[in-house]
């Protein structure tokens, strides 16, 4: 108990984001959010069969992140679901199939570096060569893990209805819906690398209608 509180202490100091109760344990949550939130979010975790080795890790990764009380769902106003059958698909692709799928859902390209996410076809594509390696503007500094967990809170922001946002100033964390992928450096202004969603993020989230309750 000594050494938990000491820990408790450590992790304050150190500014680590705490993990919800759902997150901790030995197996990543399969559900998360308050049971009475104003809208449900099914999700399936996938991968193509060029990266279905990757998969158990994607979707350790991808539950722990969206389960955090540090992400979109800690803002109360959602509950999660993973299922084989959600309706929200979160997908590892190659570089190449990235390229083609986001073509098809956004009609842009992302030069096989980066991933894209629609909100009406509820998708989001994660590019496995980012997924491996890091954004090419990520420092590497800022660790591949916290590089996946930006990702992960980046796009799937995008398929809750959340826009791009810029750095607001100059040596402020980088709210998760810049383009930190593309680098830390907007406008001028130098923010530092950042895997959650700020407060002012959260606090617009409205997900789109046809997850409503």
């Amino acid at each position: 108990m000594r050494f938990l509180g000491r820990y408790a202490l450590i992790a304050s100091l150190a500014g680590i984001v705490p993990q919800s109760p759902a997150t901790q344990g030995s197996g990543p949550p399969e559900a998360c959010g308050p049971m009475d939130a104003p809208y449900k979010v099914t999700i399936r975790i996938t991968a193509s069969d060029a990266r279905r080795a990757s998969l158990p890790e994607f979707r350790d990764t991808v539950k722990r992140t969206l389960c955090n009380d540090a992400s979109w769902v800690g803002t109360g106003k959602m509950r999660i679901r993973f299922m084989s059958g959600g309706d929200l698909r979160i997908g590892l692709w190659t570089a190449n199939e990235t390229e083609e799928r986001c073509m098809d859902l956004i009609g842009l390209s992302v030069d096989r570096k980066y991933s894209c996410a629609d909100s009406s076809q509820r998708e989001v594509v994660i590019n496995g060569r980012a997924w491996n390696n890091g954004g090419p503007g990520w420092p590497e500094d800022a660790g591949l893990l916290r590089y996946r967990r930006m990702l992960i809170n980046h796009e799937t922001g995008h398929a809750l209805q959340q826009r791009h946002r810029d750095c607001p100033a100059e040596g402020a964390k980088a709210p998760v819906m810049m383009q930190q992928s593309k680098g830390m450096n907007l406008n001028g202004l130098t923010c530092t690398p950042n895997p959650w969603p700020l407060g002012y993020e959260r606090r617009t989230l409205t997900p789109p209608s046809f997850y409503r309750v």
